[in-house]
């Protein structure tokens, strides 16, 4: 019996709809398939969990569903771009004084503070507080900004980011790929 083909406009079953639903809200795919209520294929999940993500039906939800949550949280690509571009290109000086003390954080700029994604307080042996920040991951916001601003495409192969901050705490970031063909998701 030939199976009709799917398309972007193919009704989807209450599971795919559920599938659609989660991935849209980043979950992985293994974990969207087996919440969905498909069954556990042990090591094949994530295989089935990528062929089902890949049907035009699915495609089409999973982009439906996205845009309904960007729109409802007001998300647009500059905003994307901005918070990303505070990451991947933050200036670690900037949580200093001229003394090299560590800044309150009351006293940062909003992109350096966006860049931040720990704080922690702790009490040295004498009894002084210290301030401690963890930035966030630089390589990842370049690589997802690149992304954004359509300087890299999704493709199967081997990636390389080398990241270099010069004396003047400037970043710059030089991608490699081993290009082994378009993905087709």
């Amino acid at each position: 019996m030939v199976q009709p083909r799917l398309t972007a406009d193919s009704p989807l079953t209450t599971k795919q709809d559920a599938f659609a639903r989660l991935l849209a809200t980043g979950v992985s795919p293994a974990k969207a398939y087996l919440e969905a209520g498909y069954k556990d294929q042990g090591k094949n999940t994530h295989a089935a969990a990528y062929t089902l993500r890949i049907k035009p039906h699915i495609k089409a939800r999973i982009s439906y569903f996205r845009a309904m949550v960007a729109q409802k949280l007001d998300i647009r690509d500059e905003a994307i771009a901005a918070e990303l571009a505070a990451i991947g290109f933050a200036d670690i000086g900037e949580l200093y004084d001229e003394h090299g003390d560590v800044l309150p954080i009351h006293e940062l700029s909003p992109a350096t503070r966006a860049a931040i994604s720990e704080v922690t307080m702790t009490t040295t042996k004498d009894g002084k507080a210290q301030l401690r920040y963890k930035l966030a991951d630089k390589v990842r916001a370049i690589e997802a900004l690149a992304k954004l601003k359509g300087f890299m495409r999704e493709h199967r192969g081997r990636v390389r980011v080398r990241l270099a901050i010069d004396k003047d705490g400037r970043a710059a970031a030089e991608i490699e790929t081993d290009e082994l063909g378009p993905r087709e998701d």
